[in-house]
């Protein structure tokens, strides 16, 4: 239910709040991916909302994990160098130091470029 409410929330000005969020932070222009409850309770997720509120700790996970999933290429037109971490994946990915699962073997959290808050009541 949360994926169908990052790929389709839309605000009051017609854009796709998360989807642009998602693309902002892949072409680096954002580092800290906001997910509001209120949101949540405004598409009448409001069990979904209140289960997060009150253990978001147990959600974060499952909610990096989905963000993780749905995070698009970079824009073709993205500006950014690349810095240490683009080159220890990309050595990982190719098996440049001689371990092909080393890659699969690191954590999610350390390939992640945003940090995942949630917040609620316009807190911020």
């Amino acid at each position: 239910r949360l994926e169908k409410t990052l790929k389709s929330f839309t605000e009051s000005s017609g854009s796709l709040k998360y989807v642009d969020m998602l693309q902002a932070i892949a072409d680096r222009k954002k580092q800290v991916f906001e997910l509001s409850l209120d949101d949540l309770h405004s598409v009448m997720e409001n069990e979904l909302a209140d289960r997060i509120q009150s253990n978001t700790m147990g959600y974060m996970d499952q909610i990096s994990k989905l963000i993780d999933e749905n995070m698009p290429q970079p824009s073709p037109d993205a500006d950014f160098e690349k810095d240490t971490l683009d080159v220890l994946n990309e050595d990982r990915e190719i098996g440049a130091d001689g371990d092909e699962g080393l890659m699969r073997s690191l954590p999610p959290a350390m390939h992640r470029r945003y940090q995942l808050v949630i917040v609620h009541d316009g807190q911020k």
